[in-house]
This record gives structure tokens, sequence and C-alpha cells, in this order.
């Protein structure tokens, strides 16, 4: 996978809160999770800006990665039905004991929110 500036998008990272290093097995399934919501923007958004924030609280992680791009109807898409990358999403963040939520409109950007505890 190239990087977002190959594809002409603008991207930001913004980090709060105390770093620190999670559980190997955990810590590879928030890569997981971010590197598709990434691959997401990259093959269907076609945005020209997206940012992925990440904020460490004591006992908590919050991750959200938000574009500018074309956008979905949640309403067609459900909840990743037939999209194996979402679901496979999903599955990751309630196997970390997590919630995921995608928020998207056609025109609106998308918004992929994780929040697990850590």
């Amino acid at each position: 996978m190239g990087s977002l500036a190959e594809y002409q998008v603008q991207g930001r990272l913004e980090v709060a809160g105390k770093e620190r290093r999670l559980p190997g097995p955990t810590e590879v399934a928030v890569f997981r999770i971010v590197q598709e919501a990434l691959s997401n923007v990259k093959q269907h958004a076609g945005p020209c800006r997206a940012t992925l924030s990440m904020m460490y609280a004591t006992d908590r992680l919050s991750i959200a990665i938000c574009d500018d791009g074309v956008g979905f109807d949640q309403a067609k898409e459900g909840r990743g039905s037939g999209r194996l990358g979402l679901v496979g999403m999903y599955e990751r963040a309630s196997l970390l004991g997590g919630i995921l939520k995608v928020t998207s409109a056609p025109g609106k950007g998308t918004r992929v929110h994780l929040e697990l505890p850590i």
C-alpha cells in the first residue's frame, strides 16, 4: 500500500495524552484497524484531507480516522455488510472489548472512531 501522499491526500496525525505501549496482541489489532481504515480512505474516499487522531486517557484509548471524501450512505451499507474490511474492523474492536463506530454520509466524508479500554 502506498502512502497517502502518493494520492495527493494531505494527512495529519494528532496525539494527545501520555503515549504508552499496549500489550502485543492489542497493538497488532489496533494497527490492523487503523491500517484498514486508512486503506479505505485511499481506495474509496477520494479525499483531499485525512486525519488520524489518538487520545490516551488513564484507562482508555480513543482513535479517530476522519476524511473529507465522498462518504457513503450508511442506510444502504448497513454495518459493513458486504464489506469484509469493515466487518473485520468491527470484529477486532469487539474482541478488544472496544467499540467501533463509523459515521458517514454521501458528500460528507467518513469518520471511523475506535474506543477501547487499556
